[in-house]
């Protein structure tokens, strides 16, 4: 069960009238979203569909349905938006291929009554405008929460099914999915009716985006929360800082160095915003984040700061890895003030350029290579650096009493972590177009291993192979690139 603003968001199952081939799959769905009741404004499944079509429903606290969203499973009649599509077009979509077609997003008369259209309201917060200092101080609308909660509850239950493509017709409502998001459809069928052709996107793809809607409108959900430096934990990790190689480790504060950590994590590294890549400049200052934030600083000699990392603490608006994090994962862990999350590693330059194998490596990301070739000693600094920064935050969890971190990474890199001794459990499927999914440290798994030299040398080498020869660091192939016939 989810809970974005006012709503509770769970599928309305009758397991009393499924046929014993779904039984098993809707009894997970009711076992890991909970159930509510049918909504009584919903209109019926396509004719002779009745016994695939799965609907979902946003609830407010007092039970009421206020929207529903319906996901066709595919059965033996296929889907309804199958009927104008080319018969050779179905090959690639029978067994053991599973799409599933998501229909008929309805809200109830109160938020059917909104001043703007679905469609625009969806394209709001599909685009890159999210900047705390302007845009993010408008909140979304309660209809906004409602849908944004049924897609991505959508996604869920596609992904708990083994969908393997989503369908989608452009009706009303839904036309605002295929055309105001980055979600990769491909049309099926003739040209046309535009209410009648069908459109197909990989599961893959389009739960990246359907995932971060959600973490994006649940961010901007109006609540009241206090400034990073008002937080007990923030004076805590304060004490902590020391010197390495010529280089101050301490935390950030004062709101001059917090902004200059800003600017270099923009100005070097890729801003992975959530929907789209950013190369380095672009996006944001800040996100939503950071106010939650504990933010490691490494200064040179002259005071300036040339590398930042944070730890964002569990708090109302959640973190990014459990977002993206299995439903079981989510209950025991969204609550928890044990866990922590790692994430927004920037080093400035030379040492950005030297160490960029290995730091690719850590973010998931193709960073290009510097123009000059580093020299030995820069590459040891950048190398510092990784390593200062990790310690300061390792020893901040420590007194914050953290049992383990939480980050997002692409399986290739968790797994040589993991042979090196720094032991990562995967929490999810990946979740953005890098192709991070989300994981967990555990301190009490790997804490002997954080900082012996054979570890740490071990990695980096494995590491900086990975980013060098590893040519998986695409975002990935489309739809149209499955060969025919073939499970996407």
């Amino acid at each position: 069960m989810n809970k974005i603003g006012p709503w509770v968001f769970s599928p309305a199952i009758d397991l009393a009238a499924a046929t014993p081939s779904r039984k098993a799959d809707l009894e997970k769905l009711v076992t890991e979203f909970g159930n509510a009741a049918p909504a009584p404004f919903a209109p019926p499944p396509a004719p002779g569909f009745a016994r695939d079509a799965l609907r979902l429903v946003a609830s407010a606290a007092s039970g009421a349905a206020v929207a529903s969203l319906t996901v066709y499973l595919i059965g033996e009649r296929g889907l309804p938006g199958f009927a104008a599509v080319y018969p050779w077009e179905l090959d690639g979509f029978r067994r053991p291929a599973r799409p599933c077609q998501v229909a008929d997003l309805v809200f109830d008369s109160r938020l059917a009554a909104g001043e703007k259209c679905w469609a625009d309201e969806l394209a709001e917060y599909a685009a890159i405008h999210f900047d705390p200092e302007n845009d993010g101080r408008r909140p979304p609308s309660e209809r906004t929460l409602a849908g944004l909660g049924l897609l991505h509850l959508a996604a869920q239950v596609t992904q708990a099914l083994g969908a393997t493509h989503l369908i989608a017709l452009p009706t009303p409502h839904i036309d605002a999915l295929i055309a105001r998001t980055d979600i990769p459809w491909a049309p099926l069928g003739p040209e046309g009716d535009g209410a009648g052709r069908a459109f197909a996107a990989r599961a893959t793809d389009a739960w990246l985006i359907l995932f971060s809607l959600r973490g994006r409108a649940l961010s901007r959900w109006p609540e009241t929360f206090p400034p990073a430096e008002a937080m007990a934990e923030t004076a805590l990790a304060a004490a902590e800082g020391f010197h390495l190689a010529g280089f101050d480790f301490t935390v950030a504060t004062a709101p001059e160095q917090l902004r200059e950590i800003y600017e270099l994590r923009r100005r070097i590294a890729p801003w992975a915003h959530q929907v789209r890549l950013r190369k380095p400049g672009g996006g944001p200052l800040a996100d939503p984040y950071d106010p939650w934030s504990i933010h490691a600083a490494a200064t040179d000699r002259a005071g300036r700061v040339v590398g930042s990392f944070r730890l964002t603490l569990n708090s109302p608006i959640g973190l990014a890895s459990l977002e993206a994090a299995r439903p079981d994962e989510q209950r025991r862990l969204e609550k928890s003030k044990k866990v922590a999350e790692l994430s927004g590693l920037t080093l400035a330059q030379p040492y950005a350029g030297a160490f960029v194998d290995v730091w690719s490596a850590l973010l998931s990301y193709p960073l290009p290579a510097a123009g000059d070739a580093p020299t030995s000693h820069q590459r040891h600094q950048g190398a510092v650096l990784i390593l200062g920064l990790f310690r300061l935050l390792y020893r901040i969890s420590k007194t914050l009493r953290l049992t383990g971190w939480l980050t997002l990474l692409r399986a290739d890199a968790a797994e040589v972590l993991t042979q090196n001794g720094f032991t990562l459990r995967s929490l999810g499927a990946p979740v953005d177009p890098a192709g991070r999914s989300p994981h967990f440290l555990a301190f009490s798994e790997s804490e002997k291993s954080l900082f012996q030299v054979k570890n740490i040398r071990g990695a980096a080498r494995d590491l900086a192979r990975l980013a060098r020869g590893n040519e998986r660091w695409t975002l990935g192939p489309r739809l149209n690139d499955a060969p025919r016939g073939e499970t996407a």
